[in-house]
């Protein structure tokens, strides 16, 4: 996730974005939660909608209405039953949190981003609650839970918590409510950040869109502040003669992620081609045939020249067919082929130039003249 404009950049687990509504901390106080079971049911479906969709201020005396929704569970199955927005559903998702149950609610149009729900828990383990959790917190089976009436810990998004008159399930097999309000229904205790940006949403320092793309995470940098520093009585004397706590940092870069990562964007449809930095062999050397003593004098001459000077070379003295010879190369992916065949005769031998990725007939000395250059620059 990243921001054009101003640079800021995060992976998903971390980004953070403008909310589409007022910061959490400027949540007005709201009437206390109604007690639970106060809701009035509804026997049609479009009565429903149509008191949802009245343009005319609720009175916070309406009660959450309850309404049959057979078989409904998602939140794509919900919006298209009661044709309303997804943005005005809330989904309330159970976890289990080192060993206790919790909930999360987001906007039906957001993800949970677990990450920072358990950073807002402390937690070291959370996964989904499976189905024998849920029937046991909420009453109801998978894909009817909601925050009125349930008696664990929720963490609710700082969006969720702004919807105005939501949708949310009713902890009741085939039912969901409607008209629930926030800090009314059920209450405001953990409000914060648990979800992931959407893209094109705003930057939280610039206000330009955000924009995202795949990625390769290869290393970390942890600000550990004064963390172990406090504990170790770890101080320096500032400019003003005053002794201060070293902040510390640190990094980890993954080696052995690199590598996967350099073959992912390095690969073609028969191998790869390794980076002069990295390869393993600058120069791979082939001779067609082994049992041609003029191809075989002349690989071992151009192998022992090219070490001379400094160059990496991998020699295939295999007595085996040429295609076999190829086709390993490309999966060995050395940044420079030189091929000796026929054209030896007449001084010459097959080069496929690293940059280029091409190959052309060239003189045996330019290709030592340009394994010296790449040599140099590696």
């Amino acid at each position: 996730v990243s921001c054009g404009h101003c640079g800021y950049a995060a992976n998903l687990e971390k980004a953070v974005s403008q909310s589409d509504s007022a910061s959490a901390a400027n949540i007005e106080a709201l009437p206390d939660s109604v007690e639970a079971g106060h809701t009035k049911d509804v026997d049609t479906k479009s009565v429903q909608i149509e008191e949802a969709r009245s343009t005319g201020e609720a009175s916070t005396a309406d009660l959450p209405a309850r309404i049959y929704t057979p078989g409904v569970k998602t939140i794509e199955e919900l919006t298209a039953y009661l044709q309303v927005e997804s943005s005005q559903t809330i989904k309330t998702l159970l976890y289990v949190a080192d060993g206790e149950p919790v909930a999360v609610l987001v906007r039906g149009d957001h993800e949970v981003n677990e990450t920072k729900v358990m950073r807002a828990l402390t937690a070291q383990q959370l996964e989904l609650a499976d189905g024998e959790t849920v029937m046991r917190v909420t009453g109801a089976p998978t894909g009817f839970a909601g925050p009125v009436g349930l008696k664990i810990k929720c963490l609710v998004d700082k969006d969720a918590a702004h919807v105005e008159y939501a949708v949310v399930g009713a902890n009741e097999q085939d039912y969901h409510l409607m008209h629930v309000k926030a800090g009314r229904d059920y209450a405001l205790t953990m409000v914060g950040d648990y979800r992931n940006v959407v893209e094109e949403e705003r930057c939280v320092h610039c206000g330009h869109a955000l924009s995202f793309h795949r990625g390769i995470e290869l290393g970390h940098v942890f600000e550990l502040g004064t963390k172990y520093t406090d504990k170790l009585g770890a101080q320096v004397m500032n400019k003003s003669g005053q002794m201060q706590t070293l902040l510390m940092g640190c990094y980890g870069i993954g080696v052995s992620r690199m590598m996967s990562a350099i073959v992912e964007q390095m690969q073609h449809e028969r191998g790869l081609r390794w980076p002069l930095s990295i390869a393993p062999y600058l120069v791979h050397v082939i001779p067609v045939s082994m049992k041609d003593a003029a191809q075989a004098e002349a690989a071992l001459r151009l192998a022992e020249d090219m070490s001379s000077f400094g160059a990496t070379v991998l020699w295939d003295d295999r007595d085996e067919r040429f295609g076999v010879k190829l086709a390993d190369a490309d999966l060995i992916g050395c940044p420079i082929r030189i091929v000796i065949g026929k054209h030896i005769a007449e001084g010459k031998v097959e080069l496929v130039h690293p940059d280029a990725c091409t190959s052309a007939l060239v003189t045996v000395e330019q290709a030592v003249h340009t394994v010296r250059m790449y040599t140099n620059r590696s």
